[in-house]
């Protein structure tokens, strides 16, 4: 059963732009150490953002959970050896949605100009 989707759509020269501000800083909030070793681009670090941001929409938190809550380092999207993408929920997001009882599914396309992302929250039937 579906439990929650969510889309994201990044454009590639703003993230570039922010990249650009504060390269280190920037990505020490928003990417996981593994995240880190796996991103050999700066294509890669726009795809990674752009999944990170539509699986939090997936979740459907209320704000009130939301606040001062830096989600990025809570949502870790790594690749396959293939390219696939895949999902994983860290620390507190990880207890709110077992694995056992939620599957991410995210994908992830690029052109010259925009990244989008999507994400699917599967839940077992009931």
């Amino acid at each position: 059963m579906i439990w929650g989707i969510g889309t994201d759509i990044v454009d590639t020269k703003e993230f570039q732009r922010l990249l650009n501000l504060n390269r280190k800083n920037f990505l020490d909030l928003i990417l996981t150490e593994k995240e880190k070793s796996q991103a050999n681009s700066d294509k890669t670090l726009t795809g990674i953002f752009s999944a990170k941001e539509a699986v939090f929409k997936c979740l459907n938190l209320p704000a009130s959970e939301i606040k001062d809550f830096n989600y990025f380092k809570e949502i870790e999207i790594t690749h396959l050896s293939y390219g696939k993408p895949e999902a994983k929920f860290l620390y507190s997001l990880a207890h709110k949605f077992p694995k056992e009882k939620f599957k991410v599914f995210v994908s992830i396309s690029y052109n010259s100009h925009h990244t989008t992302s999507i994400a699917v929250i599967e839940t077992p039937p009931r």
